[in-house]
C-alpha cells in the first residue's frame, strides 16, 4: 500500500477529468511534487461510498490506507462535477477487474472507517489499521494513554470493543453498543415518503431507548400522523429541493438528541449534476460500561 505523506491541502494536486462507468464515478490525480504517481479516487454515487487506489500501470493497483486528508476532498469533488467523461475500454479484461476490484475494496474500506471512526469515538488515537477479517477490524491504537491491541467487531446492529496489552495474547471485551448505519437518498419525486421513513427511524430510536418500546409496527402506527405533519410543516419552510432536505434532516437531527443516541458519523452529499441527495449516518448507543 503507498500513500503519500504531505498534507498540503487539494491544491497540491493536479486533478484529471471526472470520468463515469455505470454507478461509479472517478478522477484521477497526482501530487505536484511528484508527479509520477497516480492515485485515483472512485465514487460509488448509489451508496456514497468512496474507496482510493493507487496505480503503476493499468494491470497493477493498490488501495490506500483509511484517514486520508484528501478524500473528503476528492469526494467533494466529484459530488460537485457536472460534466463527465465515459469510461474507455471498459471490455478489456484487466479494466473489468480492476473495476470489480474498486467494488470489493468499497466494502471492505467503509467497515474499516466504521471502525475507526468508533475507536476514536470512544477516546482512541495514533490509531494503525492492521487488518480485517469477515467484520473484525484490528488496530494498534492508544488509549488512557496505553499502547493496546483492539478489535472492534462489526455487527448488524451492535458493535464489540476487544482490547489487549501488545504482548498478551487473550483479548478482553471492554464495550459495547447498538450500532446502525443508514441511508437515506432524496430525490425530487420521492423527498416526502423518503422523509417520512427517516422520522419513522427517529422515532424508532426514541421508543426503543427511551421508551424501551421495540415493535416497528407500534411506532409506525402511534408517530404517522405526527410525522406527516411534520413534513407539511418543512414544504412550508422550504424554497427548493435541497433547502426542504436539509430543513428536513435537521428535523431528524432534534428526534436523535431526544432519543439519547449519538451519530458516529453524518454526512450529506447533494449531487450537482440532478437533483439528488444522499443522507447517510450511523447510530450509536453504548449497552454496556467499561470492564477493563
Amino acid at each position: 500500500m503507498n500513500q503519500v505523506a504531505e498534507k498540503k491541502g487539494i491544491n497540491n494536486l493536479d486533478l484529471g477529468n471526472v470520468f463515469k462507468y455505470e454507478e461509479l464515478v472517478y478522477v484521477s490525480y497526482t501530487f505536484k511534487d511528484k508527479p509520477d504517481m497516480q492515485f485515483t479516487y472512485y465514487l460509488n454515487k448509489n451508496t456514497g461510498n468512496g474507496v482510493n487506489f493507487y496505480s503503476q500501470s493499468h494491470t497493477q493497483w493498490h488501495w490506500s490506507p483509511v484517514d486520508h486528508l484528501y478524500y473528503q476532498e476528492l469526494k467533494t469533488h466529484l459530488v460537485n462535477a457536472t460534466e463527465f467523461k465515459e469510461a474507455v475500454n471498459t471490455g478489456d479484461m484487466c479494466i473489468q477487474k480492476m473495476f470489480n476490484d474498486v467494488r470489493e475494496h468499497l466494502g471492505y474500506v467503509f467497515c474499516i472507517e466504521q471502525a475507526e471512526k468508533v475507536l476514536k469515538h470512544i477516546g482512541c488515537s495514533h490509531l494503525n489499521f492492521m487488518h480485517n477479517n469477515a467484520g473484525n477490524v484490528y488496530f494498534q491504537a492508544t488509549m488512557n494513554s496505553v499502547r493496546k491491541h483492539i478489535c472492534v467487531s462489526m455487527g448488524n446492529k451492535e458493535v464489540t470493543i476487544y482490547e489487549s496489552k501488545l504482548n498478551a495474547n487473550v483479548p478482553t471485551e471492554t464495550s459495547s453498543y447498538t450500532y446502525e448505519p443508514k441511508k437515506f437518498i432524496f430525490d425530487a419525486d420521492n423527498y416526502s415518503q423518503v422523509l417520512l421513513e427517516l422520522y419513522k427511524f427517529g422515532f424508532e430510536l426514541i421508543f426503543i431507548n427511551v421508551l424501551k418500546e421495540t415493535c416497528v409496527e407500534i411506532v409506525d402506527a402511534k408517530t404517522r400522523s405526527f410525522r406527516e405533519e411534520m413534513v407539511k410543516i418543512v414544504e412550508q419552510k422550504a424554497a427548493n429541493f435541497n433547502e426542504l432536505v436539509s430543513l428536513g434532516i435537521s428535523e431528524f437531527n432534534n428526534l436523535v438528541e431526544t432519543s439519547g443516541y449519538e451519530f458516529l458519523e453524518e454526512e450529506t452529499l447533494e449531487f450537482k449534476d440532478k437533483n439528488k441527495v444522499i443522507y447517510s449516518f450511523s447510530t450509536l448507543l453504548k449497552l454496556s460500561n467499561d470492564k477493563a
